[in-house]
């Protein structure tokens, strides 16, 4: 018998950052893109096994502004803008596990600098994680970024009641967990879509 005692990770570096459009009052923040082989565009959650651009799709209704020919990720930029909601993932290179896209094959090697989008994006004042504090999320991500920069936030709480607050360089913002768009959430569409609304709609 051969044995394998090789673990093989392949290091990956974020290629679009992040979308913010002006006027956005909310930052959806996830952990990282796909596995290239499963994205159908270079865009935020691009795999076909994931629903969030079905679900805010439907909460940006009517989208009569959106032309047929439009291009796919223009689409989406348009949906985005109509909903006030920017778009980031808190890892910017990662090293990937045996080529998986699941969260938990992901090990960040460098966050993105959410402090400094911030500062670049003055009118949001909320911030959309998923997730627990256990193991690889959104939520436990960021949790580690605002440990390495000495910003307080009780991740437990928020993960708990589902939301909380932080001050980030003097100002403060609601924490809101949602629950993740991917289908291993097990989460009926109809849920998240309740769940988004009362977040992005509120």
């Amino acid at each position: 018998m051969q044995v394998v005692t090789q673990n093989k990770y392949t290091e990956e570096t974020h290629r679009w950052s992040h979308y913010i459009p002006p006027g956005a009052t909310k930052l959806f923040i996830g952990t990282f893109p796909t596995e290239e082989r499963n994205r159908k565009h270079d865009f935020f959650y691009s795999s076909a096994t994931n629903r969030f651009w079905e679900v805010v799709t439907a909460l940006a209704q009517p989208l009569n502004e959106i032309a047929l020919e439009t291009d796919e990720v223009e689409k989406r930029k348009l949906i985005l803008q109509k909903l006030h909601l920017g778009l980031t993932d808190m890892g910017k290179k990662v090293l990937r596990q045996q080529g998986s896209s699941n969260d938990h094959s992901l090990f960040p090697l460098e966050f993105m600098n959410i402090i400094q989008l911030l500062q670049d994006h003055p009118a949001i004042d909320t911030l959309i994680v998923s997730g627990n504090t256990q193991g690889n999320s959104s939520l436990s991500w960021f949790s580690t970024f605002c440990q390495l920069n000495n910003i307080k936030v009780n991740t437990k709480q928020v993960e708990k009641s589902k939301t909380g607050q932080v001050v980030i360089e003097g100002k403060p913002y609601q924490v809101i967990c949602a629950f993740s768009p991917s289908r291993l959430s097990r989460k009926k569409t109809e849920v998240l879509t309740a769940c988004y609304r009362a977040i992005l709609l509120a």
